[in-house]
């Protein structure tokens, strides 16, 4: 009898809530880190692995009314006397939560493209540099990166990824804000949410102050018209409560699961700051810049909240035109700024571009990047010249073409780039392919124009194929396909070419290299390898007052050319290369060696 009972309570609840559901869906909007790890799962969803009928069962349950009416009070009571919460949500100290995508770390990413993301910003940067635009990029280090004393150590992200990712940058040439460093000397405030994601207003204040300074439009504070001072307390209830099945909406109008938290110390209130007018005392308005702007910022979900943009207008004047996507990824809003430049053909482009993305982004989601490397095609074509001295082999005809060469070496951060050319108007899909070995490169050919290039993103590519598909269906042929580079060789700085010497363990060849040169952003320092050059590997060391600031391992391509990208230099002593190799000394090492600055620049 006992059985019968359950079995028919089962299925009263089951038909009861299907018919309610039916009846009286619940609407559900995702935004933020929910909606980017959403996309993420359904466009890896796959019919024969079950993945795609798990992820439409997770739609349905999302939006069931019966579900999301007894969940959020079964959840807070889960978390508030058992701490209990998501596999997915790690549970901090203090009330502390974290949901970073953490366990992304650990993922199965093909190794060229998590080595992507910073050749593909740096070849971003160089593109807009050959515009007159100053790139730089704005990583915002993750809650769990700045807090990791509040969360068990088997929680805690990689350390010295945040360091590691600053480095890489720089060592391409890249300029970055070193928000941690900010952050930790305001250490005694709470710069993030306890139960969110995103910084708290104090957070945003300070990387908003570091944001202003960064595009070089900081207002001395004596000059603001503004001032910051707090407002009020704020419940903290963030988008993690939502993540778990909390309404963090329904908390604050208080109810049942608002009861729940208050009732076993959960709930937290944090401090609010806001924007006045110095003079009058009133609530500043209008504090952002027009598309006009002088310095444009481009940002997530962080870009857009704890009134981030506008502390920024504070600290700049309003100065900055501020555009936040949430739930866009690091690129969306990027790709927004660069796209409308395009169809207006902006005659001015900002003078500062600040970047901001999440700085576990490239390790977590390196796809994201490397799909940025196609947002080249809506910026135009200056700042490339035919790469000379290389045996380059065209094939094909129409839409299909085939570039092979030989004798080069670079390092694949976009000095290196594939140039098409077309006399017709329409619109063009690109498929370029690297040899197979890499992933591909998709790029929209926007009507009218009539140059793109594509970045070389890998060091060990030396053929590339391109496949040409018409929207209109119409036929499509390419004009020119060439190999081509943004080094300005006519500016060239060449450098003296010690004879190679013996040492204990092979040999090594030394020369200084102009720092004035290599001071100035992009610059590469080139090796023409002589005919008598090792055909094995060596390694070029970069001194600085006898400080290490750059080693490479590298093939020596005899009768080759070589290309390395140095870190950029802050006016310090004179440098110098060392080349170094294994067996006896060779004649020469290098034919050339010269410090060249980057093509372009208005």
């Amino acid at each position: 009898m006992r059985a019968i009972v359950v079995v028919a309570l089962f299925c009263c609840v089951s038909v009861g809530t299907g018919v309610v559901d039916l009846l009286s869906p619940s609407p559900v909007r995702v935004t933020g880190l929910e909606a980017e790890t959403e996309d993420r799962r359904w466009q890896e969803a796959r019919f024969w692995d079950g993945t795609l009928a798990r992820e439409a069962e997770r739609g349905l349950r999302k939006r069931s009314t019966v579900r999301r009416a007894v969940l959020p009070p079964w959840t807070a009571a889960l978390w508030g006397v058992l701490d209990e919460t998501r596999d997915d949500v790690p549970n901090g100290e203090d009330g502390f939560l974290f949901r970073d995508g953490l366990r992304g770390w650990d993922s199965a990413v093909r190794d060229d493209v998590r080595r992507s993301p910073p050749r593909v910003v740096s070849y971003l940067a160089r593109r807009l540099r050959a515009l007159g635009v100053r790139l730089v990029v704005f990583p915002v280090p993750s809650k769990a990166t700045m807090r990791p004393e509040l969360m068990d150590a088997g929680d805690r992200p990689p350390a010295g990824t945040y360091a590691t990712w600053l480095a890489e940058m720089d060592a391409l040439g890249v300029e970055s804000v070193d928000v941690a460093k900010v952050f930790a000397s305001h250490a005694d405030e709470q710069l993030y949410w306890r139960t969110d994601t995103h910084w708290s207003y104090a957070g945003a204040r300070w990387a908003a102050e570091s944001a202003a300074r960064a595009a070089d439009v900081l207002v001395p504070e004596a000059a603001r018209s503004t001032v910051i001072r707090p407002a009020a307390t704020e419940l903290d209830a963030g988008n993690i409560l939502d993540w778990m099945g909390i309404d963090s909406r329904g908390v604050r109008a208080g109810g049942l699961t608002r009861w729940v938290l208050d009732t076993s110390g959960r709930l937290h209130t944090l401090e609010r700051f806001d924007v006045y007018e110095r003079e009058t005392g009133a609530r500043a308005t209008s504090l952002v810049g027009d598309p006009g702007s002088l310095a444009v910022l481009v940002g997530t979900s962080f870009t857009g909240t704890s009134g981030f943009h506008r502390f920024v207008g504070h600290y700049s004047e309003r100065r900055v035109y501020v555009v936040p996507s949430a739930g866009g990824g690091p690129g969306r809003a990027l790709e927004e700024v660069l796209q409308k430049a395009s169809e207006v053909n902006l005659q001015r482009w900002p003078k500062v571009l600040v970047w901001e993305f999440q700085a576990h982004s490239p390790y977590v989601t390196p796809f994201h990047f490397l799909n940025l490397a196609r947002l080249a095609a809506y910026l135009p074509s200056p700042g490339v010249a035919p790469i000379g001295e290389i045996d380059v082999e065209r094939t094909g005809r129409g839409v299909t073409e085939r570039v092979r060469w030989s004798r080069l070496t670079h390092p694949g951060a976009g000095r290196v780039s594939l140039r098409l050319a077309r006399s017709e108007e329409r619109a063009v899909l690109v498929h370029v392919g690297f040899g197979g070995r890499h992933p591909p490169m998709r790029v929209r050919w926007q009507p009218g124009v009539g140059a793109i290039t594509v970045p070389v993103l890998w060091p060990d590519v030396d053929e590339l194929e391109v496949r040409l598909l018409s929207e209109s269906g119409a036929p499509v042929k390419l004009q020119d396909v060439e190999l081509v580079w943004d080094l300005d060789v006519a500016r060239a700085v060449r450098a003296d070419v010690g004879a190679p010497e013996a040492t204990s363990d092979g040999w090594r060849s030394r020369t200084e290299l102009p720092a004035e040169v290599l001071a100035a952003a992009g610059a590469s320092i080139l090796v023409r390898s002589a005919d008598s050059a090792p055909p094995g590997t060596m390694e070029a060391i970069l001194r600085v007052g006898g400080v290490v600031k750059k080693r490479w391992t590298v093939d020596a391509v005899p009768s080759g050319l070589l290309i390395l990208a140095p870190p950029r230099l802050h006016g310090e002593a004179t440098a110098t290369l060392e080349l170094k190799g294994a067996g006896s000394p060779p004649t020469q090492v290098a034919t050339v060696i010269s410090v060249v600055p980057q093509l372009g620049g208005r």
